[in-house]
């Protein structure tokens, strides 16, 4: 452990390393933020594959999402609304009068517990209470997140949840990835596969209406190997609304038992790929379209898709459309989600 910098109000943060092998990967204790996932080649080089900042300062005023556990709702909540159990729960309308990623009361801006690192040196955990009401949602909801970091299957993060309310529970990590390493260029030659036949349509706003649309032979067709800057600008109107591709993909109608792959991702700039797993529904391919001029770890700075995400997750506007699987955590019950990034040389 070691400090990371303080906070405006004067709390210091701290950073945990958790590492196997030629992996190794940081995090906070502010967000339970991921803050770094490096692997080290056979030219002894290390390689840092995720966008992030040099201390908590950054996450604090700059974010962006970076690294950042999103809860309790990823994504969008169209009309900054949804009913539960007969009662209308109103968040608040912090994108175009939706509601993205929970409002601007965010779980990564806040401190969470650990007892730090395990005495193997590869896993740790981090948790945090959530009271009723907290950000709209109903149910006192206690939360663990546990990273965990083995050579051979890759960084595993596990999502863990109660509440003593019925309540909504849809997690995720938001890390920005860039293959060649944080900092060298955009991502617009990587290589992306999705292991998805359809996407759920989306309007101006990036929120779904409750239909799907095959992706076969439309900018969206990740189902073999492709350029993501291939058809990036092309004349489509989700694309061009998002200004890029901030799409989520159908992997399954509902949740399953058990890890599945999701997609796979290729840099053969630097020779390295990360693979997806996960035991959710959607994954949201953000291309980084909104990411500003900054500067990032160790004097990198940052533009527009110098990153991307493959965020695991509930189909967005899930809570407004009964046929979509539903991101609801009963009173009394456990939720647990898992999702590893296995980052390996080619």
């Amino acid at each position: 452990m070691k400090d990371f910098g303080n906070t405006e109000n004067g709390r210091t943060a701290h950073l945990f390393t958790i590492e196997d092998g030629a992996l190794k990967a940081s995090v906070s204790d502010y967000g339970a933020t991921l803050i770094s996932f490096m692997i080290e080649t056979e030219k002894r080089s290390s390689t840092d594959v995720l966008l992030g900042y040099d201390s908590v300062a950054g996450y604090e005023h700059l974010s962006g999402c970076m690294g950042a556990v999103i809860g309790r709702c990823a994504n969008r909540t169209g009309g900054a609304a949804f009913k539960l159990n007969g009662r209308l729960y109103r968040l608040a309308a912090n994108d175009h009068g939706n509601n993205l990623h929970s409002g601007p009361d965010t779980y990564f801006r806040r401190f969470w517990t650990t007892d730090g690192t395990a005495a193997s040196g590869n896993t740790i955990s981090f948790g945090l209470h959530s009271p009723d009401g907290d950000q709209g949602y109903p149910g006192n909801m206690d939360i663990t997140v546990t990273y965990s970091i083995n050579e051979k299957d890759g960084l595993r993060i596990e999502y863990r949840a109660e509440s003593d309310a019925d309540t909504v529970c849809s997690m995720t990590n938001h890390a920005f990835f860039n293959l060649n390493g944080q900092g060298n260029g955009d991502i617009l030659d990587h290589q992306l596969e999705i292991y998805a036949d359809r996407i759920t349509r989306a309007d101006e706003e990036s929120i779904p209406d409750g239909t799907f649309i095959a992706v076969q032979d439309t900018p969206f067709d990740f189902l073999k190997m492709k350029k993501i800057g291939q058809d990036i600008d092309a004349d489509d109107p989700m694309l061009k609304s998002a200004g890029g591709y901030d799409q989520n993909f159908v992997l399954s109608d509902s949740r399953r038992a058990g890890l599945f792959p999701a997609a796979k991702l290729v840099s053969e700039t630097s020779g390295l790929a990360v693979d997806v797993s996960t035991d959710l529904p959607g994954l949201q391919f953000y291309s980084g379209n909104y990411l500003t001029l900054r500067g990032g770890k160790n004097g990198s700075t940052y533009n527009r898709r110098s990153g991307l995400a493959l965020e695991t997750q509930y189909f967005p506007n899930a809570l407004n459309i009964p046929s979509f699987p539903q991101p609801v955590l009963k009173a009394g019950e456990v939720f647990m989600s898992s999702t590893v990034y296995r980052l390996y040389s080619i």
